[in-house]
C-alpha cells in the first residue's frame, strides 16, 4: 500500500513540475541551475535575444549576463568618407590698361620722329608724344638749311633719350594729346634734367610761343640766351 502510495506521489510531482516548466519555459537545454542564454523564440515569450535567465531557480532574470555573439549583437555603421571640396580659387578681376602716360611714370623711348616728337611704349604699343613748349625745324623742309637743322635736332634728340626709360609729365594748362593725336609732354633723364628746357638752351629747339603753356617764360629765356651765344641752330653748324 505505502509502496503505492508513493509511486502516485512520483507520478503526481513528475506531472506537476512538467506542466510547470512547459507554462513558464520556452524551448532550449537548461544548466543545472536551471538557467540558460535564448537563443529560440525568445520574441514570442517576450525574453531578450541572447539573455541568459532561469526557470524555477532562485536566480532571477535580472541577474542573468548577457552573452555577447558577434554575429547577432548590432554594430553601429562607420560613416562614409565624404570628398572634401576643392577650394576654389578667387576669380581674378582684371584690371583695365591705362589708356594715358601717367605723370611721374617712366617709359622706354623706342624711336625718335623729329627735333621735337618721339615714340614710346604703352601697353605693348607704340605711342606718339610731342614735347611741349617747344618747336623744331620740319624733316620735310624743302630748304637745305632747315633740314640740315631738323637732321641736328633730332640727332641731339636721339643722343639724349633713345632707348631710356624716362619720366613725362603733362600740363593742366593743355590737353591729353593734340589734333595729330600724340601725347602732350614734359620729358625728364634719370638725374632730373628737364629735356625739353635744355633742348633751347642748347639751340636744338624754338621756344613755342603759340600756346601759353606753364614754363613759357622759362622756354623764352632759353631761347634768348640760346641766340646771344650762337649755339647749336643759332651757331654754324650748318654752315
Amino acid at each position: 500500500m505505502i509502496r503505492n502510495l508513493l509511486t502516485i506521489l512520483i507520478i503526481v510531482i513528475t506531472i506537476s513540475f512538467s506542466f510547470s516548466k512547459e507554462s513558464y519555459a520556452h524551448p532550449g537545454a537548461t544548466a543545472a541551475d536551471g538557467c540558460h542564454y535564448c537563443r529560440t523564440n525568445c520574441d514570442k515569450y517576450g525574453v531578450a535575444w541572447n539573455e541568459r535567465h532561469c526557470h524555477g531557480s532562485n536566480v532571477s532574470p535580472q541577474e542573468a549576463v548577457p552573452s555577447y555573439n558577434p554575429s547577432t549583437t548590432p554594430t553601429t555603421p562607420k560613416p562614409t568618407p565624404q570628398p572634401i571640396p576643392p577650394v576654389s580659387k578667387p576669380k581674378t578681376i582684371p584690371q583695365p590698361k591705362p589708356t594715358t602716360l601717367a605723370d611721374d611714370q617712366t617709359y622706354k623711348v623706342v624711336e625718335v620722329i623729329d627735333g621735337d616728337t618721339l615714340k614710346v611704349m604703352l601697353n605693348g604699343k607704340k605711342v606718339s608724344v610731342r614735347l611741349l613748349g617747344i618747336d623744331s625745324p620740319e624733316m620735310g623742309d624743302s630748304r637745305k638749311l632747315v633740314r640740315c637743322f631738323a637732321n641736328k635736332a633730332k640727332s641731339k634728340l636721339s643722343d639724349l633719350v633713345l632707348g631710356k626709360e624716362l619720366r613725362f609729365n603733362g600740363d593742366k594748362s593743355q590737353g591729353d594729346k593734340d589734333k595729330y593725336s600724340r601725347f602732350l609732354r614734359y620729358i625728364y633723364l634719370n638725374d632730373g634734367t628737364f629735356v625739353n628746357l635744355g633742348l633751347v638752351k642748347d639751340g636744338y629747339a624754338y621756344s613755342y610761343r603759340k600756346y601759353p603753356t606753364k614754363y613759357l617764360g622759362d622756354f623764352n629765356n632759353a631761347e634768348k640766351e640760346a641766340r646771344e651765344k650762337k649755339v647749336g641752330l643759332w651757331g654754324n653748324v650748318c654752315q
